[in-house]
């Protein structure tokens, strides 16, 4: 089904660049930081430390707009200011109430190319019963618990994996406003991210617009949905105890959107999470070298 992602291999990733790749890339982080320009160095400073020295952060934005440093600076420009909009850093589980205790959202772990998956069931989503600002906040707070992880040296893809399941769906589940929000908070706040996308067991509606949409996607982008029929197409990219029993798997309870989050903030903020975080990271590599 899926082919193993060898990001090493991958053209236009750090380390894998053109010359013309690398020349945009010097010269959108030296257009961050001139002090001349105000108005891009209020950008930098608004990035947290982690990002601001990351030439694979920067690298996520190149390649959403093919290596253009203009484009790519519009979207961080807009990422930051999303991010001010939310005072997503300052933002608690109990400033999402009406989104918290959704069962829509499930997290179930790497997949065997070690994407993290995100599990979707539109089924189970009542439209009009959440804010959508605060739709908005969560879905970026828990994107931002993930990609701490993916970010890290030791991290194989720094991709994600969603998995829409259409069990008990129909036209009463569909709400066009996540939907929007999902898509443009996931254009302008993580470019690049997604690995691949599963349909499992989709209407034949959605399988008539796909072939309607198909020749006009680049093979690239193709590669990345796959529709699923049967259950145990899925073992082909994903070990049967990541799996939950109600798609054909072994495990037992997939944490929601509420233990996600409160298993790694607590009663605490997304930004001391985010300290705690890399402060912990620092104190491993610390240890890692007094061993040496």
């Amino acid at each position: 089904m899926s082919t193993s992602f060898d990001q090493q291999s991958q053209v236009g990733y750090v380390n894998n660049l053109t010359s013309r790749m690398q020349k945009q890339l010097n010269t959108l982080k030296s257009r961050l930081k001139d002090p001349s320009n105000s108005y891009h160095k209020d950008v930098y400073l608004k990035l947290r430390s982690d990002q601001q020295d990351s030439d694979a952060f920067y690298l996520r934005f190149l390649r959403a707009r093919n290596f253009s440093k203009k484009k790519a600076m519009k979207m961080l420009v807009n990422f930051v200011a999303k991010y001010d909009d939310l005072d997503l850093y300052n933002k608690t589980i109990d400033d999402v109430p009406s989104v918290i205790n959704t069962h829509a959202v499930q997290f179930l772990g790497p997949d065997k190319y070690q994407r993290q998956i995100i599990l979707i069931t539109p089924g189970k989503h009542t439209p009009g019963s959440m804010d959508y600002r605060e739709v908005e906040a969560a879905f970026l707070m828990a994107a931002n618990i993930a990609e701490l992880t993916l970010d890290t040296p030791e991290s194989k893809n720094e991709h994600i994996t969603l998995m829409f399941h259409y069990k008990d769906w129909g036209l009463s589940n569909v709400d066009t406003k996540v939907d929007r929000i999902f898509m443009k908070v996931g254009q302008d706040c993580m470019p690049e991210r997604l690995g691949k996308s599963y349909f499992v067991q989709p209407p034949k509606v959605f399988q008539g617009v796909w072939t309607f949409c198909k020749p006009f996607l680049d093979e690239k982008t193709k590669n990345k949905f796959i529709f699923i029929d049967k259950l145990d197409e899925l073992k082909d990219d994903i070990d049967d105890y990541v799996l939950p029993k109600v798609l054909g798997g072994s495990r037992e309870h997939t944490p929601t959107l509420y233990e996600y989050l409160k298993a790694a903030l607590g009663k605490g903020t997304l930004g001391e999470y985010v300290e705690r975080f890399h402060q912990d990271r620092q104190n491993e590599e610390d240890d890692d070298m007094d061993l040496d």
